[in-house]
């Protein structure tokens, strides 16, 4: 008999699992995956993926016992290490330490150099010829590590207590002065920098160290200061002395010549200096002053660098950088005690001003390029000068409170500061709605929003945009301060209302609306939108309405009227033409949804009342399904027969995109009645019978919305594998067990139907687009068995992973080498293969083996046999 390893708790361990695993294999299978000529240039894209895996092998190998903690048992017995680390990764990484991290660290510098002398930056090293210019920046970083080591070991020693003062400290910082001189030295001849300038960077290297030994005296960090300063004076000249234009600003008429940018680069530099040096003072106040300063004059140098027009000037992500470090400095200085809570909240939140401040500018000169108009260019300057007041503000509230973080603040002074958070937010919400705001509805809705549609539009995306930032603040701290409860519901609300407008906007049915005349005379599209925001707000309101409380006739009335104003816009939605049957199939599809809500909740249910009500309202929908593709248009659009065949396309699937949200709505209601969590108030008890007839109604509403989204994701989005794998997870989150199959109550069985139905769909849609390339009969057969002999490597994963949820652990297991061979077959197909379909094959059989390790190794895992 196998003995059985005790079951390990999950604290933490996966995660960290997770993590290191990602952290060691992501990077370099992205790159490959990225790689579209991996094969053309084998060379260079090897040892860019050796590269990339030496930082997470040096970072294991640095401290084990830090990096893999999680393989390292607490007890020492036998049976407790195996189960922690049954492959023994601890103790080998512990043993092989030293080789691994000095191999890691010199391919890393090795590579390091190969990317810095193949990149665009490559014409600063040619101060000697190749392949001198390699060997002078190795001799530099080598040095440049040995530097770095001596120098941690005289912070720790210092961190100690220890006197740093002594022969044996200050011989570790001769050496450590002599390698960094040495290392400026090969670095200065790799780059070409003339003689008199090699003695500066030597300057500047013996200058900080004086300066370290005896802080209180600033005349070392003014030496360094000019030294350096200097150098970097030389280095702009050297980068920018070919760039003879001027530089055009974003959205201003002014230019600024390349010798005022460059002078701004150095006063950045020089005030980083100056506060460094001051930092070390008692007086705090021109310390928090150059700080300030200096993050805005950051701020300014990376306005000018991103308003340039050419490509990778200034990447955006460099300002999303500064900024995090700008916040992470200010909280250092403020947890380390040398600033105050007010000093790090006004610095921190000059950055947060600065980057919200580049969303605005970026955003606002697209729309700013399409006219020349000097009134539009005059509120754009406003709207950046109060985005960025605003910001500030803003910014500062939330670091005060975030610092405080569970000390609470005295009542008074919260309130206030609240108050100007909250004035901050608006005016940063009036700030934003014409360029970021519209930018972002733009992108998610994919159309270009015209004038005279835009004032709906805007009033929704502030509502929205208000909600975002003010919700998770109010949230966050109402714990601690009571009085941010009532606000949270005012920021819920305003979320909901901007939700409801947005939602509840004209859609237009064709692109042929240009082309071809259509005379569109139904339902004004003022009063159906109007009708529509109406019916949201009656929805929104029943969640907010004691129901209980209100005789059953009056609710049913209540549901009436708020079906007619949402069938309005959901008709108009679907078909714009006047039809009266359509009207009333949405009508009696949403009407009985919402009653089915309300029964379940709110009546005491005799025997099949439950799902007799959703049948009625399944029949309605799929009545309007029927009517949606008989309405004759021709009386509306002519004898246009493309026009005619796109409405009817276009109308079907928006009545399966509504089918399925709104089956999904009440599946996702109904499955919280069930769990007890009920998202309506005064709920009545649940009682067994009532738990069968909404767990019945649970399962069909989910079954009939994964079949329309399924629908409507092979109908108009092409079959996107991605859309099927996240639309089969509602089978799993919201059937109920033991009610729609059979043999749900075993537990590995209910996730059978799941897997069964993703893996049919990914096949049928692999089949049919090889069936589909191909021109002929016989060619499409032919298409079909190549892309299934592509995809045989997936089989055997697939197939163990149905045998396990079939037949259970006894009967279905798989030998722990089945399993790492499956995971190698699966991660071959997502490298090499460039189907999307077979992809999403293989990283469901990748996840189903990783969730069967990680099982065996949490829970019951057998040493022989895995599951």
């Amino acid at each position: 008999m196998v003995e059985e390893v005790e079951s390990v708790q999950a604290n933490g361990r996966a995660e960290a699992i997770t993590f290191t695993s990602l952290l060691v294999y992501l990077p370099f299978l992205l790159y490959i995956l990225f790689q579209s000529i991996f094969i053309d240039a084998w060379l260079p894209n090897t040892l860019n993926a050796v590269g990339m895996i030496c930082g997470p092998v040096a970072y294991i190998c640095w401290d084990p016992k830090h990096s893999l903690w999680f393989l390292i048992s607490k007890k020492k017995s036998l049976r407790d290490r195996i189960g922690y680390d049954p492959l023994g990764v601890h103790e080998t990484v512990s043993m092989y330490r030293k080789p691994f991290l000095i191999l890691s660290v010199a391919v890393s510098l090795h590579w390091s150099i190969y990317r810095l002398l193949h990149s665009r930056y490559r014409f600063f090293f040619n101060g000697v010829p190749p392949p001198f210019n390699g060997v002078c920046l190795a001799f530099a970083m080598y040095l440049g590590l040995y530097a770095g080591y001596q120098i941690k070991t005289l912070l720790d020693a210092d961190t100690r207590g220890e006197d740093t003062l002594s022969s044996r400290y200050m011989r570790r910082r001769v050496f450590s002065v002599g390698a960094t001189a040495l290392s400026s030295v090969f670095f200065a001849l790799s780059a070409g920098v003339p003689g008199a300038f090699m003695v500066l960077m030597v300057l500047c290297v013996s200058s900080f160290n004086l300066f370290l030994l005896d802080r209180t005296n600033s005349g070392p960090m003014v030496s360094f200061t000019v030294f350096s300063s200097l150098l970097l004076m030389w280095w702009m000249y050297r980068m920018f002395s070919f760039i003879v234009v001027d530089l055009h600003v974003l959205g201003e008429s002014l230019t600024v010549p390349t010798p005022v940018l460059a002078m701004s680069v150095l006063w950045c530099y020089l005030l980083s200096c100056v506060a460094f040096t001051l930092s070390f003072s008692t007086n705090k106040f021109p310390f928090v002053i150059a700080l300030f300063v200096h993050s805005l004059q950051v701020a300014w140098v990376e306005h000018v660098l991103y308003s340039q027009k050419e490509e990778n000037v200034y990447p955006a992500v460099l300002v999303l950088f500064t900024t995090a470090v700008g916040v992470l400095l200010a909280s250092r200085l403020y947890k380390n005690e040398t600033l105050g809570i007010h000093e790090a909240a006004l610095i921190a939140a000059s950055y947060v001003a600065k980057l919200l401040t580049f969303v605005v500018e970026v955003t606002g000169s697209y729309y700013l390029a399409e006219s020349s108009e000097s009134e539009k260019r005059y509120y754009h300057a406003i709207e950046i000068s109060v985005t960025w007041w605003s910001a500030l503000f803003a910014g500062f509230v939330l670091v005060v409170f975030e610092l405080k973080k569970g000390r609470q603040l005295e009542n008074r002074y919260a309130r206030h500061l609240t108050a100007l958070f909250v004035l901050s937010a608006l005016a940063l919400t009036a700030s934003t709605t014409r360029n970021f705001q519209r930018a972002v509805f733009e992108f998610f809705a994919q159309t270009r929003l015209a004038d005279s549609n835009s004032i709906h539009v805007i009033l929704g995306t502030s509502f929205v945009f208000f909600g975002l930032i003010s919700h998770p603040f109010f949230s966050r701290h109402e714990n601690v301060h009571p009085f941010l409860y009532s606000l949270r519901a005012v920021a819920r609300g305003a979320l909901v209302v901007g939700i409801i407008f947005l939602i509840t906007q004209p859609t237009r049915i064709t692109e042929h609306e240009v082309e071809f005349e259509f005379d569109l005379d139904f339902v004004d599209e003022d009063v159906s939108r109007y009708c529509s925001v109406l019916g949201m707000m009656l929805l929104v309101s029943g969640r907010f309405v004691p129901m209980n409380s209100v005789h059953f006739i009056f609710r049913a009335l209540y549901w009436f009227f708020t079906t007619v104003f949402l069938s309005v816009g959901l008709a108009m939605y679907v078909l714009p033409v006047p039809t009266l049957l359509l009207f009333c199939g949405m009508c009696g599809f949403v009407y009985f949804s919402l009653l089915t809500l309300d029964v379940a909740h709110y009546r005491k249910m005799s025997y099949n009342e439950g799902w007799i009500v959703y049948g009625v309202s399944v029949c309605f929908m799929f009545f309007s399904l029927v009517i949606t593709g008989r309405v004759n248009l021709k009386e509306y659009a002519g004898d246009n027969s493309p026009l005619i065949w796109e409405i009817y396309t276009a109308g079907r699937s928006r009545q399966l995109s509504v089918a399925g949200v709104t089956s999904l709505f009440i599946a996702i209601i109904l499955k919280f009645r069930v769990s007890g969590k009920s998202l309506l108030p005064c709920a009545l008890p649940l009682t067994l019978e009532l738990v069968e007839q909404v767990g019945l109604l649970v399962n069909y509403s989910t079954v009939i919305a994964v079949s329309a989204l399924t629908t409507h994701n092979i109908w108009r989005n092409g079959s996107e594998p991605g859309l099927h794998v996240a639309t089969s997870l509602f089978l799993l989150l919201l059937s109920d067990d033991g009610v729609l199959f059979t043999g749900l109550g075993r537990g590995q069985f209910r996730y059978f139907p799941v897997l069964v139905y993703v893996l049919s769909v990914l096949w049928l849609c692999l089949i049919y687009d090889a069936y589909a390339s191909g021109q002929t009969a016989v060619g499409g057969l032919w298409q079909c068995i190549r892309s299934i002999f592509y995809a045989m490597p997936v089989v055997p994963s697939h197939v163990s992973l149905l045998l396990l949820l079939w037949f259970g652990r006894k009967r279905g297991g798989t030998p722990t080498s089945g399993v790492f061979v499956f995971v190698v077959l699966d991660m071959l197909c997502l490298l090499l293969s460039t189907r999307k379909t077979l992809q999403w094959m293989a990283i469901i059989g990748v996840c189903g083996q990783c969730a069967r390790l990680f099982e065996a190794q949490f829970w019951k895992k057998r040493l022989e046999t895995i599951l």
